[in-house]
């Protein structure tokens, strides 16, 4: 069961010990007390989600170079899912939402020097500003300014 993603290794050993109190086969116990491990993207990220938006201050040590952050992400996220989250999905989601993050508020900061440069206020659009970077290369240049990619 563990193999195929259905319990997660901490789940098993609760579910070895019920097997061993009531002789039931691992199958029925799982079934019986609503085990199954959540390995849908989906309902995974709604609780990466909450974790973000109910620990900003620690996203943004995180964002600030302090990776160690990433198991007290997974931990709130398992602890939301009462340690039937994917564990090795959860970590892969993070990841790639707090990096996503990353690129975003690097790309925000930098659309924000455009607006500065080439004087719009206020900033209504990044893909706008994004727009105008590519009109406006000398002023970009002036100013010490490249482009970052997401």
């Amino acid at each position: 069961m563990i193999s195929k993603g259905v319990i997660s290794g901490k789940i098993a050993k609760d579910v070895f010990a019920e097997m061993m109190v009531t002789k039931k086969s691992p199958q029925d116990i799982v079934k019986d007390k609503g085990l199954e491990q959540v390995s849908d993207d989906k309902e995974i990220m709604k609780l990466i989600d909450r974790v973000i938006s109910e620990n900003q201050d620690k996203v943004k040590e995180y964002l600030d170079g302090k990776d160690k952050l990433l198991g007290f992400f997974v931990g709130q996220v398992m602890k939301l899912s009462q340690g039937k989250a994917n564990p090795g999905l959860v970590n892969k989601l993070l990841k790639e939402n707090l990096k996503w993050w990353h690129y975003f508020l690097l790309n925000f900061q930098f659309a924000k020097k455009i607006a500065n440069i080439i004087e719009i206020k206020p900033i209504a659009n990044l893909k706008v500003i994004a727009s105008l970077s590519i009109k406006y290369p000398s002023k970009m240049a002036d100013n010490g300014l490249k482009p970052r990619e997401i």
